[in-house]
């Protein structure tokens, strides 16, 4: 049972292209098992020094980073998702924290103090009445500057986090370019923004 449940993970990242063919598997076993257990600590997840030292490594290696781990899940969510006449795309923005006063490189300043980063996600579904989730078809993370006169360790905007929300439309037009499948977002106020409803309308 849970041979098989890791070879459906594998699957899952069947498009996942690192430039090299081993550190493809790799890659794919590891994702497997974090993914049967995501709320877990890694020490938790990979049992054996090793597998946890692999773990490390792999995410340490120059040759990859969040959009070529994303992309693999990615792919298969448009090849779900195109099935069907109607897809819900869910939109909004999430912090992820980190606890502990010694500042951590690449965190920035969350909301309410304390370090972290902020991730705004689009999440695929099926429509009513079924509501299937069907994977995250898109996934922009980036921080804030401790200071407002520093730099941002990651700041994928032009000018303003405002333009996440297009971004995320943009990105999710590009990927069902080849389906024709009915795409419908469904954001909260906060989008509520010229810019959305601009392109949307025309």
């Amino acid at each position: 049972m849970i041979a098989s449940r890791t070879l459906s993970l594998c699957n899952e990242f069947q498009h996942i292209s690192l430039g090299d063919k081993r550190r493809e598997q790799r890659a794919k076993l590891c994702l497997s098992k974090v993914a049967e257990s995501p709320s877990a600590a890694f020490p938790k997840i990979f049992k054996s020094n090793s597998e946890l030292k692999v773990f490390y490594r792999l995410m340490n290696n120059k040759h990859i980073d969040f959009l070529n781990i994303h992309e693999g899940h990615r792919q298969s969510t448009i090849q779900r998702a195109s099935k069907n006449d109607t897809v819900l795309l869910l939109h909004d923005t999430t912090e992820v924290s980190y606890k502990g006063d010694v500042h951590r490189e690449g965190l920035g300043r969350l909301r309410h103090g304390g370090q972290g980063f902020f991730a705004h996600l689009t999440l695929a579904t099926s429509p009513f009445p079924s509501f299937q989730p069907l994977g995250v078809i898109h996934f922009l993370p980036w921080t804030r500057a401790f200071k407002e006169e520093d730099t941002s360790s990651l700041w994928p905007f032009r000018e303003k986090e405002q333009e996440r929300w297009m971004m995320a439309v943009e990105n999710c037009r590009n990927a069902f370019t080849q389906t024709s499948a009915k795409l419908i977002h469904v954001m909260d106020r906060e989008a509520d923004d010229y810019s959305i409803f601009s392109p949307l309308s025309s």
